[in-house]
């Protein structure tokens, strides 16, 4: 028997070292805890999970929780959804 995925749509951020890549997840975390270290990369820490982020990998906040995904695996997994009014317009360019 073949499965296929469930379409499931997330919030997701691409870590890339830059501040506004941090602004944006800050704001994605919200009451979640997350550090900046020197080597650039993160320490979220999420339903009392500790989880190491390095640059290129997407933090993903989807129905359970947030998980951490390799840009290779979210980029072949994962599309961006038009929001109407938010670019909308264009897709039928």
């Amino acid at each position: 028997m073949k499965y296929r995925a469930k379409p499931i749509e997330v919030e997701a951020v691409k870590w890339d070292g830059t501040s506004e890549a941090w602004s944006t997840l800050c704001a994605l975390v919200e009451d979640d805890v997350v550090f900046r270290n020197p080597d650039d990369t993160l320490s979220l820490e999420v339903n009392d999970a500790h989880v190491r982020v390095r640059v290129g990998n997407w933090i993903a906040k989807g129905e359970f929780g947030f998980v951490v995904i390799d840009d290779e695996v979210f980029t072949s997994t994962y599309e961006p959804v038009l929001e109407l009014g938010k670019g909308a317009e264009n897709a039928a360019d």
